[in-house]
């Protein structure tokens, strides 16, 4: 629930991986989440290659360059985050320089979804007070961001007869 009321800039799940502690983001702005996001994530002091990101288990990050992800879990999908530093399982002992995990959200015997728009554009915002004294124009600051998420049980009666044992869970985004 805290994760899907932050507010965050984009939507960038690694906007939330900064607030955690011993994390270092020095990116300039996330305005959209994107395959280099990771980059720019420093976990207790290690070098930006010395980290892993792992989805539901399996390792997410391009293991040629270290510096990118594979996909970016949508921030409705994801259900806990979390940043290992020191002192972790040999499980996640791929990098030393710390692993982010993501658990993402599944089905559940009722169907539940939802629906969303992000927009942003500087004709919506008032101008700075100094920069209208000094005449100038508002900043350009753009996004437009749709999405949907769908999850509930597989309806197919010979696996499935009560609708307690197989789930499904779907989320997408889309960025203008």
């Amino acid at each position: 629930r805290e994760l899907s009321t932050l507010a965050l800039r984009g939507r960038d799940i690694f906007d939330a991986v900064s607030l955690m502690p011993g994390v270092v983001d020095t990116s300039d702005g996330r305005d959209a989440p994107g395959p280099t996001s990771i980059a720019n994530i420093y976990i207790a002091g290690g070098r930006t290659d010395q980290k892993n990101m792992t989805v539901d288990g399996v390792t997410n990050l391009d293991t040629g360059s270290n510096n990118t992800i594979h996909s970016m879990p949508s921030m409705d999908s994801v259900a806990e985050l979390k940043v290992l530093s020191s002192n972790y399982a040999a499980e996640y002992g791929r990098n030393s320089g710390g692993t982010i995990t993501v658990i993402t959200k599944g089905g559940r015997r009722q169907f539940h979804g939802s629906g969303n728009w992000y927009y942003r554009h500087e004709d919506l915002n008032a101008n700075e007070f100094f920069a209208n004294v000094a005449g100038r124009q508002k900043t350009p600051y753009r996004y437009n961001i749709a999405g949907y998420t769908i999850g509930g049980p597989v309806l197919i009666n010979k696996i499935n007869p009560d609708h307690s044992r197989l789930f499904f869970f779907f989320s997408q985004e889309y960025q203008h």
